[in-house]
């Protein structure tokens, strides 16, 4: 899990390069455990929500979510009604008070080649 975010006035280059490292962690190969799903906290359409003030149904929201999701980076985020949530591709994982809700439908394997 990455605790990170860039400065809100330092741009798109630094949520860039940001974003680029936490993608470079789930296709590391770490020893005795293998290659891993990374959670950031924030998540990486937090950013953009705080700096550019996107509504959670703009489609650069939901492409950060689903773009960081298909490259094995999710979100752990704060939902009032759920707790602490483990999200990818913008859908809940596992919540605090609910429990494994999608994790029970989807892999937590790392995907490989062609999507």
């Amino acid at each position: 899990m990455e605790f990170k975010l860039p400065p809100a006035e330092a741009g798109t280059h630094a949520y860039t390069g940001w974003l680029a490292q936490a993608v470079d962690y789930p296709h590391v190969d770490w020893k005795g455990l293998g290659r891993l799903k990374i959670l950031t906290c924030p998540g990486p359409a937090l950013w953009l929500d705080r700096i550019q003030q996107y509504s959670q149904a703009d489609s650069a929201v939901s492409l950060a979510r689903r773009l960081s999701g298909q490259l094995g980076v999710g979100e752990l985020v704060l939902r009032w009604t759920h707790g602490l949530t483990i999200a990818f591709n913008g859908e809940q994982v596992w919540s605090e008070r609910y429990g494994v809700v999608r994790g029970r439908t989807w892999t937590m394997a790392p995907r490989v080649g062609s999507r």
